[in-house]
C-alpha cells in the first residue's frame, strides 16, 4: 500500500511559461494498511488526530457514539521518503 501527501507552498511566476513553477513538499509512505476495528483504539486515534489538527485550540472530543460512523486506517510504515522544491535563498 502506498500513501502520498503533497502541499504546494508557493507558486512561482516568470516572464516565460518555462519560468513557472511551484515550491512544494511531499511525503511518500509505503507499508501495510489495516482497518482499526477496536472502538476504544479508534476513539483514541481520532482524538489524537483531531488534537494535532487543532494545534492547541480547544475542541470537543469525539464521542464514542460517533466512532461507528467512520473508518480508521492504520498504516504500518515500511519505507518513507520525501522531497521538496524550495527557493534557493531558503536552502
Amino acid at each position: 500500500m502506498c500513501f502520498e501527501v503533497s502541499r504546494v507552498n508557493k507558486k512561482v511566476f516568470g516572464p516565460l511559461a518555462c519560468n513557472f513553477s511551484t515550491r512544494y513538499t511531499s511525503v511518500l509512505i509505503e507499508g501495510t494498511a489495516s482497518i482499526v476495528e477496536d472502538h476504544t483504539r479508534k476513539l483514541e486515534l481520532l482524538n489524537t488526530f483531531t488534537a494535532k489538527l487543532a494545534e492547541g485550540r480547544h475542541f470537543a472530543p469525539v464521542i464514542p457514539e460517533s466512532v461507528s460512523h467512520v473508518t480508521v486506517v492504520e498504516i504500518s510504515i515500511e519505507t518513507i521518503s520525501g522531497k521538496c522544491n524550495v527557493d534557493p535563498e531558503d536552502f
